[in-house]
């Protein structure tokens, strides 16, 4: 009987670390949904479209959207693949062909946005598709200062040799 009072609280911790890792998958699937919403709204207050080009805009955008998302995780899987080769310390061939893989990866999320932005321009006006390139442009560098601000706790400029691990 003893036994069993012993058992019931480990079975509570685990169990409660399986929830706390599957709500911090949760979360973080969710920073991501809230962080794409936030730009489309940035977005099409950007633009200032009529319903109907927004609609038409916001198809292509989260098609686009997803599959570089899709796209940024298997380059993210092909890193972790090279960072282990390199570690190994395998050979070239073995090295080169990872590299090729995300060259590619790399060459399709460019040939998508390239894609997209010529779609882009046959949907808005002129200066609509003026102010998406310098939203693009300037979202992205805001977001990147906004990560490094946090990645270095507020402390001056400077830059650290990344992660091998990741």
């Amino acid at each position: 009987m003893k036994s069993i009072f012993k058992l019931v609280p480990i079975a509570i911790i685990i169990l409660m670390c399986f929830s706390f890792s599957s709500n911090a998958q949760d979360m973080a699937l969710n920073s991501k949904e809230r962080f794409l919403q936030l730009k489309k709204i940035k977005l099409l207050e950007t633009l200032d479209m009529d319903e109907q080009t927004a609609d038409k805009f916001l198809v292509k955008f989260t098609a686009l959207e997803k599959d570089m998302a899709k796209t940024r995780d298997e380059i993210d899987e092909l890193n972790s693949q090279l960072n282990k080769l390199i570690k190994k310390d395998a050979g070239e061939s073995e090295i080169g062909e990872v590299v090729k893989k995300i060259e590619s990866k790399m060459e399709e999320m460019h040939k998508a946005r390239k894609t997209f932005m010529s779609e882009a321009q046959k949907l808005l006006t002129p200066k609509q598709y003026a102010k998406l390139i310098l939203f693009e442009f300037r979202f992205e560098k805001q977001v990147h200062k906004l990560l490094m601000k946090k990645h270095r706790g507020g402390r001056g400029d400077r830059f650290d040799k990344p992660d091998e691990d990741e």
